[in-house]
């Protein structure tokens, strides 16, 4: 999947250095642990392919090899993680949360709001399948920065300006835009292969928010999209917006699909070391992350 190639990695700089290990399926980021000389591995945003199992001891002697205090990933929704959990060894296998999917054939059960915001949507916006790259990276750029100014957002969802045009240029990766008199009104970034949709991005210009161009964008996704295979629409983030947006993600959504965190402490000393600094404590991985400015904090991934 496209989320496992180092080039798409490579969008998201804002993560760290973006590297391959021979023995995972996918790139990792090596990141600096804020206030020392260390660093860690992370996996790729959102989600990445499940490891084969039998590698994991390979992985394990990279990882200390690359000099990581710590790993931590997140399993694509769909994976069967029973034997990569059976074999962990060194490695954790824990839940995480439910991410949203749209299944094939699946109608949305639609409330009459949101039957209304559609209606409405339908009269001021036409959806274009395939916008220009460069408008597009220019539209989701601007939209996103302005989403950061006025929510707070983990780090992990902060992209940098080089973002959007560098992931829509990218095989595999699609824009679907709500238009009206040529202006773009909302955005979904979308990876799209192998018969399945992995929503990235859906942004709204907020003057135009009232006139529903996110509802158009999802009635397209849910009724054409999902038609060719599953999408898969992330879970409700953490903060203040998480329950809102999980609830609209539900309104599309024919069930959920839990995800999992892949986890391995590569230093033992220096992490205990680390976390005890911090006066960390609970269940955040890497526990040293969890007391941590959130200028500089990087959410459980």
């Amino acid at each position: 999947m496209v989320f496992d190639d180092i080039r798409y990695l490579k969008t998201l700089a804002h993560l760290g250095h973006a590297r391959r290990l021979e023995s995972l399926p996918h790139g990792i980021f090596v990141r600096p642990i804020p206030g020392t000389q260390h660093h860690d591995a992370l996996g790729p945003w959102p989600y990445a392919s499940a490891p084969d199992p039998r590698r994991l001891p390979n992985a394990m002697a990279e990882l200390l090899a690359l000099g990581a205090v710590s790993f931590t990933g997140v399993i694509r929704p769909d994976a069967d993680v029973a034997p990569l959990a059976a074999a962990a060894g060194d490695f954790l296998v824990v839940p995480l949360k439910p991410h949203f999917v749209i299944a094939p054939g699946h109608v949305p059960g639609l409330g009459a709001r949101s039957r209304r915001n559609l209606s409405v949507a339908t009269r001021h916006w036409d959806i274009d399948t395939a916008p220009d790259p460069t408008e597009a990276a220019a539209v989701a750029t601007r939209l996103h920065q302005r989403l950061q100014a006025r929510r707070r957002m983990s780090p992990m969802t902060r992209m940098a300006p080089g973002h959007f045009p560098a992931v829509l240029a990218l095989p595999g990766m699609r824009a679907l835009a709500a238009r009206a008199q040529g202006t773009i009104g909302a955005l979904i970034v979308a990876a799209r292969d192998a018969g399945e949709t992995h929503l990235l991005h859906l942004l709204v210009d907020e003057d135009t928010i009232a006139t529903g161009p996110a509802y158009l964008l999802m009635d397209h996704v849910a009724r054409h999209w999902a038609a060719d295979g599953p999408v898969y629409m992330g879970g409700a983030p953490d903060g203040p917006d998480g329950p809102g947006i999980g609830h609209f993600k539900a309104r599309w959504a024919s069930h959920t699909r839990p995800t999992f965190l892949l986890t391995a402490i590569v230093r033992p000393d220096l992490y205990a070391g680390l976390a005890s600094e911090q006066g960390a404590a609970g269940s955040y991985f890497p526990a040293y992350r969890a007391a941590m400015p959130a200028t500089q904090e990087v959410s459980k991934a």
